[in-house]
């Protein structure tokens, strides 16, 4: 159960994964999400737009190492915050390493 990293390690094995910074755990959660995503290594995502607030982003959400008000951010937050290598990927500099791209099954 969140916020236990376990459920990440066993993605990261399953995807051949040997290093828990080519992983990002997006969620809605400070506590859950983001603190499961920090105890693994993971690059963290917090999506701000449920409950009150409109989806704004502010200091409290610094806990991530990345805060959308929309999951329609997130393509493009990855893409400036992160090396993504492949045909659809980027050749920037990444201040936060690179990721796999592959989905988790919900």
């Amino acid at each position: 159960a969140k916020p236990d990293p376990g459920a990440l390690a066993a993605i990261a094995e399953t995807w051949g994964l040997d290093d828990a910074r080519q992983l990002v755990m997006v969620g809605d959660s400070i506590s859950n999400d983001v603190a499961m995503g920090k105890a693994y290594g993971a690059g963290t995502v917090l999506v701000t737009n449920n409950g009150g607030g409109g989806g704004r982003v502010d200091s409290r959400h610094d806990a991530a190492d990345i805060a959308v008000a929309s999951l329609l951010e997130l393509p493009r937050r990855l893409w400036e915050r992160y090396a993504i290598p492949g045909p659809l990927g980027n050749t920037a500099d990444a201040p936060l390493g690179s990721l796999k791209l592959a989905a988790a099954p919900v």
